[in-house]
């Protein structure tokens, strides 16, 4: 098995062209669809004094947001995820119990 390669599928780690996640959005009769188009163009940024991540695609505003209700926010813009925001990061992953890392 090549280190490159995904052990199951025998496909490569990298180089995806595009990714897909579902959410179900209160008030929508069912799940929508948001497309990564770019996973390659993905930045982080963590804000230490608010303890928030932020997870971009690309440089594209986003036209609407949405709450998850586990308090990550989603933005999006038509069919394309934009951004997603984790407040309280190091609480979620257990990083010195509930203080800011």
């Amino acid at each position: 098995m090549r280190p490159d390669r995904h052990p199951k599928r025998d496909q490569p780690l990298i180089g995806w062209t595009r990714a897909l996640c579902q959410v179900t959005i209160l008030g929508e009769a069912a799940p929508r669809r948001l497309v990564i188009e770019d996973p390659e163009s993905m930045w982080l940024e963590y804000d230490k004094q608010s303890d928030t991540l932020y997870i971009g695609f690309g440089q594209e505003e986003a036209e609407e947001s949405v709450l998850l209700s586990n308090g990550v926010i989603l933005n999006y813009s038509g069919d394309k995820l934009v951004s997603i925001v984790i407040q309280g990061l190091s609480e979620r992953i257990g990083l010195l119990g509930s203080r800011p890392v």
